[in-house]
């Protein structure tokens, strides 16, 4: 998985069955921003594409503050 976010589990899990396609957000509570876009995941870690390369490859942006 070159060049994508991987996130791993500590006390619980990141990723459920169904998540794939949902947006990562950071910050969520002062500063909301998106930084990537779930896809797979285990018992131990959670795989996501970096937001910038997927609006870049569907050549969209972000609408928002």
């Amino acid at each position: 998985f070159t060049g994508q976010i991987v996130i791993k589990n500590k006390r619980s899990k990141f990723l459920a069955g169904g998540d794939s396609g949902s947006l990562m957000v950071e910050d969520v509570s002062n500063n909301p921003r998106a930084v990537g876009l779930l896809f797979a995941g285990s018992s131990r870690t959670a795989i996501a594409n970096p937001i910038g390369d997927v609006l870049s490859f569907l050549n969209a942006s972000m609408v928002g503050n």
